[in-house]
């Protein structure tokens, strides 16, 4: 818990959209409007950095309000920036190795839980994000067009390119890693974890399923929860299902009979995903 919060409330305007789409508070506002959370609480150094983003670009009044009533803060399960950054670069040395692993024969595999790609399609998408936040190719964040794009980027290279090529975006990424405000950090590593995990399952190299990067998606995933059902994260904790099942079931990779055979309540865990890109699939893929 932090000594002071933030309340923040994102206003639907296009024109604000279209000005700050390439920012991070940007891609913060897009983000929790797709999964159904209108409002958030951040650290106050998060705070900070959001508002000298906006600063630049809008006149008061801003869209963010303070208050220190951390009874109205529901963001209490975001693991802290710092533990976020080293996550992502434990996932991206584990992932560049799963990578060089991989035999090339593998590159073509479908992915059973990202039906639409191969494993090279996927690799290509997890290399795509730091390298599109980078050149500020935000317009239509998590779209299928923007994730497409990614793919068509790499069609071609070879799994070992690939994996040099996520590498080649560290040296500017790691800078700007750190600058990343909260929440939009977490929800980045929870979508690249997902696909770690997605891709660890195509070519059957299990592992890392108590990664620090694991706990940090969980950590976004129960706030998402918390916004949607209030009280509904804080039974999911209780309820002493293994973080990587917990994280895989709100990532819409885990059935409702397989989250009923963990003791949770799939049907309403499928309710909370609706209306977010994320699916709770018909029949149990991953085991």
């Amino acid at each position: 818990m932090v000594d002071r919060a933030v309340f923040a409330t994102f206003f639907k305007d296009d024109e604000l959209q279209r000005r700050i789409n390439d920012r991070p508070v940007g891609v913060a506002r897009f983000h929790l409007q797709r999964f159904g959370v209108k409002q958030f609480c951040v650290e106050l150094n998060s705070f900070i950095k959001i508002v000298n983003i906006v600063s630049k670009l809008l006149t008061p009044p801003y869209f963010v309000t303070l208050t220190n009533e951390m009874a109205y803060c529901h963001m209490t399960f975001l693991k802290s920036d710092d533990e976020v950054v080293q996550a992502y670069l434990e996932f991206r040395t584990r992932v560049v190795g799963l990578i060089r692993e991989i035999p090339e024969s593998q590159a073509s595999l479908s992915v059973p839980l990202c039906p639409d790609w191969e494993v090279s399609s996927l690799i290509s998408h997890i290399v795509g994000v730091p390298e599109d936040i980078l050149a500020g190719r935000m317009e239509g964040v998590t779209t299928d067009a923007w994730t497409q794009a990614q793919v068509d980027r790499h069609e071609g290279e070879s799994l070992s390119q690939l994996a040099d090529a996520l590498l080649a975006t560290a040296v500017e990424f790691d800078v700007l890693l750190p600058h990343i405000p909260s929440p939009i950090n977490s929800q980045m590593m929870m979508d690249a974890v997902t696909h770690e995990h997605d891709l660890r399952h195509a070519v059957g190299r299990a592992g890392a399923q108590d990664s620090l990067a694991v706990n940090v998606a969980l950590g976004w995933l129960l706030d998402m929860v918390e916004g949607k059902a209030p009280g509904g994260a804080q039974e999911l904790v209780n309820s002493g299902v293994p973080h990587y099942e917990l994280m895989r079931s709100l990532t819409g990779r885990r059935s409702v009979e397989q989250m009923k055979q963990f003791g949770l309540d799939g049907e309403q865990i499928k309710l909370l995903l609706q209306g977010t890109p994320l699916r709770v699939p018909m029949t149990a893929i991953e085991f």
